[in-house]
């Protein structure tokens, strides 16, 4: 293993930390391996391109450290807490898994690396991992990623969840979910995420909203995929379906976003598309879901007497390369 990586631009701007070693200079080529079978890179730039591409090399950067301190599949049991109000620096990141679709149960929720279309990169050598780092006393969790950029679809959804997933599946833990809609007072909401990236993404929110109480996963019980984006990058993408409404709900401007006879991913089943698009994208958000979904009820898009199996957020990846930190993640019903 290197002692460190290092990310220089021409010959004067640079940034460093430890692990593993890559260099971007002036037209160079290095290939850095690493000690575990993880991840090689190859970078070779005209000096014209080096400072729009190199908080790309950031990212890779920080994926190669964290292939390099994990096992790169598997995982153990999660030690840590919320590390939002942790003061300190942020240590290096450490893989807990890059296996497809693997799932970690962490202290704010269970951590999934969804990569539900992952064939629609065809031939590109794409990676995702879970990851996890030290903030002061607590464990920092959240992912990173590498796709094709400029991207045609959107490619993967690394999540972290509460409640039993329809469509997925999950932990029994929380006894809070299912729950029916018309059963709940408010759902309070709050996270707060740190994200480095080039290319497309969002920042969302999910929930799938059954028909009836399941308690095992059913995509066929999906009556609505409920989709809450926070933020989007760039500005331009647009939810699934067509734009119905302006909505103003505890002073946070939505656009409300439907599209019927929907369907993604493994499910033949069918089922009504709803999204509230922020106006203002914030990675940092607190909101109570039960107004969206009283707004969205109200619309005719949701049934009140339905049931929400699970909560999760993440970033829906579109294009491009980028890690994401999970600093706050809470949900509350009453």
């Amino acid at each position: 293993m290197f002692d460190r990586i290092e990310v220089r631009v021409g010959n004067d701007i640079g940034a460093s930390m430890s692990g593993s070693s890559i260099l971007v200079g002036r037209s160079l080529t290095t290939v850095s391996p690493v000690a575990k079978p993880c991840l090689t890179v190859a970078v070779t730039l005209p000096i014209e391109k080096l400072m729009n591409r190199a908080l790309q090399y950031l990212c890779v950067a920080t994926l190669l450290a964290a292939c390099a301190d994990g096992s790169g599949g598997g995982g153990t049991s999660a030690v840590g807490s919320n590390a939002s109000s942790s003061p300190g620096t942020p240590g290096l990141p450490s893989t807990i898994s890059c296996t497809a679709n693997y799932k970690y149960s962490a202290p704010l929720g269970q951590l999934h690396n969804n990569v539900w279309n992952s064939t629609a990169a065809g031939s590109f050598a794409w990676r995702q991992c879970l990851v996890q780092r030290q903030v002061g006393s607590s464990t920092q969790y959240g992912w990173t990623w590498v796709w094709p950029d400029p991207g045609v679809t959107v490619y993967a959804y690394p999540e972290i969840g509460v409640g039993k997933s329809a469509y997925w599946g999950g932990p029994q833990g929380d006894s809070r979910f299912p729950v029916q809609i018309s059963a709940v007072d408010r759902m309070i909401v709050s996270y707060d995420v740190e994200t480095v990236a080039t290319g497309s993404r969002n920042l969302a929110a999910e929930m799938w909203i059954t028909s009836t109480k399941i308690t095992q996963p059913d995509p066929s019980a999906i009556a609505t995929e409920f989709m809450i984006w926070s933020e989007t990058v760039p500005a331009k993408r647009t939810p699934s379906g067509s734009k119905r409404a302006d909505v103003t709900i505890d002073d946070v401007a939505w656009e409300v976003w439907v599209a019927e006879d929907f369907g993604a991913g493994i499910a033949d089943h069918r089922w009504t598309y709803v999204a509230y698009r922020a106006k203002t994208s914030t990675p940092t958000i607190t909101y109570d879901v039960r107004k969206l979904l009283g707004d969205a009820i109200n619309r005719g898009y949701v049934n009140g007497g339905h049931y929400i199996s699970d909560f999760q957020f993440g970033n829906e990846i579109m294009a491009g390369s980028g890690t994401t930190w999970i600093k706050r993640f809470s949900v509350t019903i009453n």
